[in-house]
């Protein structure tokens, strides 16, 4: 089989020096412990100030180790096999190899290879020149630790507002990021971004987050007072010289630091879900529509919500990316909690205050 070879992890790792006598930086992620480890002192910083909320002390055994070596791009005389684009997408961005007992994937524009199986999660090559890709390798073992503990992946946002925690998904593009912005600014806390692990706590439906920063486009920021200190003068007056289709269509991101623009007490990695928010609607279609549904009641809607769990979660025994889980393991998951569905035109503000008074319970879930 193309892409599969009869190496172990040893085989591929036995040139690289692992031992650290401590681990570099402990991060504590709701409950689950990562030891990252460099020799590389200013890539441990940059981590350190990307995870800054999430640092904690190093007494606790780690739950994963995640290595980080600085080095030119590996060369495997391996074969790979290329990634096919995520849905809705078209450039290729991976290709890997399966090993006996873990999987090697390299990124084909930067050369990083990833290298991870059996407790084993490195990350080496041109780490420095590419620390978006080392954080979201971090992230990746954190999902793959809260799958194992039998959670669902959702393509999906989470906020929480008084107890009330929300879960907005929508196909790429539809507002996720930019509607859960619009909720902290109302005094919501932050769980999550753009993935979501939902899985079952005493019978109670729960939402792990990912500690990844929003990325949002410059419609978003100018939308948002809040956000304003993440523009220059000059990239404000270009962005408001546009119209807003080229606006909404404009692939220029920013990075949010909800931590400083915030503050800290306001990020969340768990949170219980009351309520499953789709955004189903389109720009130019018209006035808001809210209605409330299950999961249960219409199965169908719930596509959007659903995330392949990709290359970077690996099923022992298993070769390739893991498949999508069957929409009817959703469907049980979510059982009788409300869905919100939000369809019409594209309305933030209006969205954001009424979701935001049930919240409150200022307005009836029926209601709506």
């Amino acid at each position: 089989m193309t892409g599969v070879c009869e190496l172990t992890l040893a085989d591929v790792t036995a040139s690289y020096s692992l031992a650290v006598a401590e681990p570099s930086l402990h991060l504590d992620f709701a409950g689950c412990h990562v030891a990252v480890q460099s020799p590389e002192t200013d890539i441990i910083q940059h981590l350190t100030e990307y995870y800054r909320p999430f640092v904690a002390a190093s007494e606790t055994k780690p739950d994963v180790v995640v290595h980080v070596l600085e080095q030119p791009s590996p060369v495997f005389d391996l074969s790979f096999t290329t990634k096919p684009p995520d849905r809705g997408k078209t450039k290729i961005k991976e290709e890997y190899v399966d090993l006996v007992d873990g999987r090697i994937v390299r990124k084909r524009l930067t050369g990083l290879v990833l290298i991870f199986g059996n407790d084993l999660n490195l990350c080496v090559g041109p780490a420095r020149a590419n620390l978006n890709q080392v954080v979201n390798f971090i992230n990746h073992r954190h999902i793959q630790w809260q799958l194992d503990a039998e959670g669902l992946l959702a393509h999906a946002a989470g906020v929480r507002i008084n107890e009330t925690g929300l879960a907005m998904a929508g196909m790429s593009g539809a507002g996720k990021s930019t509607l859960a912005l619009k909720l902290l600014t109302r005094g919501a806390d932050f769980v999550s971004n753009d993935r979501l692990i939902l899985r079952r706590r005493d019978n109670v439906l729960m939402m792990g987050g990912v500690a990844k920063y929003p990325r949002i486009n410059p419609g978003t920021i100018l939308g948002n007072q809040f956000l304003s200190p993440l523009l220059t003068e000059a990239d404000r007056v270009r962005y408001e010289s546009l119209d807003d289709d080229d606006l909404w269509e404009l692939e220029e991101k920013y990075d949010v630091p909800v931590s400083k623009l915030f503050g800290a007490d306001r990020l969340l990695l768990e949170a219980p879900v009351s309520a499953i928010v789709l955004l189903r609607w389109q720009r130019g279609a018209g006035e808001l529509s809210i209605r409330r549904t299950t999961a249960i009641e219409v199965p169908e809607v719930i596509e959007p919500l659903m995330k392949e769990r990709g290359l970077f979660y690996l099923i022992p025994g298993q070769y390739g990316p893991a498949p999508l889980v069957a929409a009817n393991e959703y469907v049980r998951l979510l059982g009788p909690t409300p869905l919100i569905l939000l369809e019409g035109g594209v309305a933030f503000d209006e969205a954001a205050e009424r979701l935001y008074s049930y919240c409150h319970g200022g307005v009836d879930i029926q209601s709506l």
